[in-house]
Protein backbone atom coordinates (compact mmCIF):
# COMPACT_ATOMS: atom_id res chain seq x y z
CA UNK A 1 0.00 0.00 0.00
CA UNK A 2 1.50 3.39 -0.81
CA UNK A 3 0.89 5.94 1.51
CA UNK A 4 2.83 9.16 0.20
CA UNK A 5 0.14 11.98 -0.34
CA UNK A 6 0.93 15.60 -0.42
CA UNK A 7 1.45 15.95 3.42
CA UNK A 8 5.07 14.05 2.53
CA UNK A 9 5.95 15.94 -0.39
CA UNK A 10 6.64 18.63 2.32
CA UNK A 11 9.24 16.61 3.32
CA UNK A 12 10.74 15.04 -0.04
CA UNK A 13 14.35 16.36 0.85
CA UNK A 14 14.58 15.25 4.06
CA UNK A 15 16.25 12.14 5.41
CA UNK A 16 12.52 11.40 7.12
CA UNK A 17 9.85 9.25 4.84
CA UNK A 18 7.28 7.76 6.12
CA UNK A 19 7.11 4.63 4.17
CA UNK A 20 10.38 3.74 6.65
CA UNK A 21 9.60 1.91 9.50
CA UNK A 22 10.36 3.12 12.68
CA UNK A 23 14.42 2.27 13.90
CA UNK A 24 14.71 -0.31 16.62
CA UNK A 25 11.05 -1.81 16.19
CA UNK A 26 11.08 -5.78 15.66
CA UNK A 27 7.61 -6.38 14.95
CA UNK A 28 6.31 -3.63 13.07
CA UNK A 29 3.09 -4.22 11.38
CA UNK A 30 2.13 -1.19 9.20
CA UNK A 31 -1.52 -2.95 8.46
CA UNK A 32 -2.16 -2.29 12.23
CA UNK A 33 -3.32 1.58 11.56
CA UNK A 34 -6.08 2.45 9.72
CA UNK A 35 -5.44 4.31 6.74
CA UNK A 36 -7.02 7.70 8.32
CA UNK A 37 -4.78 6.92 11.42
CA UNK A 38 -1.56 6.81 9.36
CA UNK A 39 -2.11 9.33 7.62
CA UNK A 40 -2.63 11.40 10.90
CA UNK A 41 0.75 9.98 12.20
CA UNK A 42 2.55 11.15 9.59
CA UNK A 43 0.96 14.65 9.74
CA UNK A 44 2.33 14.44 13.26
CA UNK A 45 5.60 13.06 12.05
CA UNK A 46 6.05 16.13 9.66
CA UNK A 47 4.48 18.96 12.62
CA UNK A 48 7.12 17.63 15.28
CA UNK A 49 10.16 17.44 12.43
CA UNK A 50 9.20 21.63 12.06
CA UNK A 51 9.13 22.36 15.23
CA UNK A 52 12.50 20.61 15.93
CA UNK A 53 13.91 22.16 13.57
CA UNK A 54 12.72 25.94 14.31
CA UNK A 55 13.85 24.78 18.14
CA UNK A 56 17.48 23.93 16.39
CA UNK A 57 17.53 27.35 14.61
CA UNK A 58 16.92 29.46 18.00
CA UNK A 59 19.19 27.53 19.85
CA UNK A 60 22.46 27.56 17.87
CA UNK A 61 24.15 26.43 21.26
CA UNK A 62 22.67 22.59 21.56
CA UNK A 63 23.39 22.52 17.48
CA UNK A 64 26.91 23.70 18.34
CA UNK A 65 27.16 21.29 21.12
CA UNK A 66 26.50 18.70 19.24
CA UNK A 67 28.75 19.35 16.22
CA UNK A 68 31.66 19.93 18.17
CA UNK A 69 30.92 16.72 19.91
CA UNK A 70 30.72 14.44 16.86
CA UNK A 71 33.77 16.45 15.23
CA UNK A 72 36.62 15.37 17.82
CA UNK A 73 36.16 13.23 20.57
CA UNK A 74 39.16 14.57 22.18
CA UNK A 75 38.98 12.57 25.84
CA UNK A 76 40.10 9.78 24.02
CA UNK A 77 44.06 9.20 24.13
CA UNK A 78 44.17 9.02 20.08
CA UNK A 79 41.95 11.96 19.68
CA UNK A 80 40.02 9.77 17.33
CA UNK A 81 36.78 10.91 15.62
CA UNK A 82 33.78 10.42 17.85
CA UNK A 83 32.08 7.54 16.27
CA UNK A 84 34.83 6.95 13.86
CA UNK A 85 33.08 3.46 13.78
CA UNK A 86 29.78 1.78 14.84
CA UNK A 87 29.78 0.86 18.74
CA UNK A 88 29.59 -2.18 19.66
CA UNK A 89 26.60 -1.33 22.20
CA UNK A 90 24.91 1.40 23.41
CA UNK A 91 26.42 1.82 26.15
CA UNK A 92 29.69 3.26 25.04
CA UNK A 93 28.35 6.29 23.04
CA UNK A 94 26.60 7.12 26.46
CA UNK A 95 29.79 6.99 28.10
CA UNK A 96 31.25 8.74 25.19
CA UNK A 97 29.12 11.38 25.32
CA UNK A 98 28.90 11.37 29.60
CA UNK A 99 33.20 11.72 29.27
CA UNK A 100 32.74 14.52 26.64
CA UNK A 101 30.15 16.82 29.03
CA UNK A 102 31.47 16.04 32.27
CA UNK A 103 34.87 18.01 31.32
CA UNK A 104 35.02 21.06 33.12
CA UNK A 105 32.11 23.81 32.39
CA UNK A 106 34.78 26.23 31.28
CA UNK A 107 36.05 24.21 28.72
CA UNK A 108 33.22 23.26 26.97
CA UNK A 109 32.20 26.76 26.99
CA UNK A 110 35.39 28.06 25.31
CA UNK A 111 35.08 25.21 23.23
CA UNK A 112 30.95 26.46 22.06
CA UNK A 113 32.46 30.40 21.78
CA UNK A 114 34.94 29.70 19.17
CA UNK A 115 32.54 27.68 17.04
CA UNK A 116 29.35 30.17 17.30
CA UNK A 117 31.87 32.84 16.67
CA UNK A 118 33.00 30.06 13.45
CA UNK A 119 29.54 30.50 12.02
CA UNK A 120 29.75 34.15 12.88
CA UNK A 121 26.76 33.69 15.27
CA UNK A 122 25.72 37.05 17.29
CA UNK A 123 23.09 36.99 20.10
CA UNK A 124 23.24 36.88 23.94
CA UNK A 125 24.79 33.43 24.33
CA UNK A 126 27.46 35.03 22.47
CA UNK A 127 28.48 37.70 25.28
CA UNK A 128 27.38 35.32 27.93
CA UNK A 129 30.06 32.57 26.87
CA UNK A 130 32.89 35.36 26.21
CA UNK A 131 31.86 36.38 30.23
CA UNK A 132 32.18 32.33 31.35
CA UNK A 133 35.33 32.17 29.45
CA UNK A 134 36.73 35.12 30.97
CA UNK A 135 35.86 34.29 34.48
CA UNK A 136 37.11 30.99 34.04
CA UNK A 137 40.25 31.84 33.02
CA UNK A 138 40.51 34.90 35.68
CA UNK A 139 39.72 31.68 38.30
CA UNK A 140 42.59 29.84 36.74
CA UNK A 141 45.23 32.43 37.24
CA UNK A 142 43.85 32.94 40.69
CA UNK A 143 43.99 29.23 41.87
CA UNK A 144 47.42 27.81 41.40
CA UNK A 145 47.62 24.15 40.32
CA UNK A 146 47.46 21.39 43.43
CA UNK A 147 51.28 20.09 43.88
CA UNK A 148 49.45 16.13 42.85
CA UNK A 149 48.26 17.54 39.78
CA UNK A 150 51.46 19.24 38.28
CA UNK A 151 53.48 17.63 35.96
Amino acid sequence: MNMKNISTEQCKNRAFDPQDSPYGSRNYDPDVLQLEEKEKLNQHKIVLRHENEAYMYNHPEIRGLVSIMLRRNKISRRHRYFLEKKPSRVEEVQELCAAYFGRPRGTIAAELLDYLLEIKHQGAIVAELRREVASTATEAVEKPLDPEHRQ
